[in-house]
């Protein structure tokens, strides 16, 4: 994986500035596990996360509509005006409900909080005699060519 420049975004909530790592090129051939919901675990691709949490005043922001202020390359200096600048966090489970009972994203966005927030339930052990979906990396195909 090489990483890409840092972006800092300002909350379109309280106005302050955080960062967001990007990544300029990855893979997934080392250890990659993909499951079946669409969860990809991988060192070598990390995830980039559509919905993030403002670490100022833990707002739920969709990281495609915040303003970018300022770019910069991965290990030189950024701005001084952004030396404070924090990474954003993720979202828990309830951060995840709470956006779906409020209901105000498109039907995209819907689903990506959706699957999200069943992703946090299976991953995170809550609820009762749910069965955790399936490694990909550990199905066989028979299959013939012939």
């Amino acid at each position: 994986m090489r990483p890409g420049p840092t972006i800092i975004k300002k909350c379109s909530d309280c106005s302050e500035f955080f960062q967001q790592h990007t990544i300029k090129s990855g893979n997934t051939f080392y250890g990659a596990i993909l499951w079946t919901d669409g969860k990809r675990e991988t060192l070598m691709f990390p995830d980039q996360p559509w919905l993030v949490m403002c670490p100022h005043c833990q707002a739920p922001l969709w990281i495609d509509e915040l303003e970018e202020i300022v770019e910069s390359e991965y290990g030189r200096d950024r701005h001084d005006v952004f030396k404070d600048a924090i990474a954003y966090k993720m979202p828990s489970f309830d951060d995840y409900a709470i956006l779906l009972e409020k209901g105000a994203c498109s039907p995209e966005k819907e689903r990506y909080v959706r699957l999200r927030l069943a992703q946090t339930i299976i991953l995170g052990g809550i609820g009762v005699g749910l069965t955790p979906p399936i490694k990909l990396t550990s199905l066989s195909f028979p299959c013939s060519l012939s």
